[in-house]
This record gives C-alpha cells, sequence and structure tokens, in this order.
C-alpha cells in the first residue's frame, strides 16, 4: 500500500469497525488503511510461515523467541513457540 517505500511490511495496531485499521510500518510510520471501507482494500495480508518475537521485558520476556505457524484461530494464523509454550494469534 505504502507508495513510498512498497516493498515495507506493516502490522495491524488498531482496528475500527468501519473498514479502517492503523497499521505502523516497519519504518516506524503509522498509517490509517482501509481493509473494506468504500469497498477497497489497501493492504494485502499475508501469513508468515514463522517469525520471531523480541524485545518484550519484565513479565512478557518468556514470550520473545521464534515462532511457527501451527493452524488458524477465527480465521487468522495461530502460532506456537518453538522452545516454549505460548501460542500467539491476531485477529
Amino acid at each position: 500500500r505504502q507508495a513510498t517505500a512498497p516493498t515495507q511490511f506493516g502490522m495491524t495496531v488498531d482496528t475500527d469497525v468501519s473498514g479502517w485499521v492503523k497499521v505502523k510500518w516497519d519504518h516506524g510510520a503509522e498509517e490509517k488503511c482501509r481493509v473494506g471501507a468504500e469497498g477497497t482494500y489497501d493492504l494485502l495480508v499475508i501469513s508468515l510461515p514463522s517469525f520471531t518475537a523480541s524485545g518484550a521485558g519484565g513479565l512478557g520476556k518468556a514470550c520473545n523467541g521464534q515462532y511457527v505457524r501451527v493452524g488458524c484461530h477465527n480465521g487468522m494464523p495461530k502460532y506456537r513457540q518453538e522452545r516454549g509454550d505460548t501460542i500467539m494469534f491476531f485477529e
């Protein structure tokens, strides 16, 4: 979607029932994008086979690590921590 850097990735950080989401791009900028609003989609949703979570501290520190896709939750990807018990999914 991002015209200035079309190869960048981002993550949805907030949703709106009217068909908009807020995306935080890898380079730090945030932007509202359509996901059905006005009958248009600005984003391409991808599902990674694995990813690494890092940077959590305190009680969340145990959630850092490599995650692999293990199925779906409500139609969205579900991931399991490779060396732990943590399950992560996105809604």
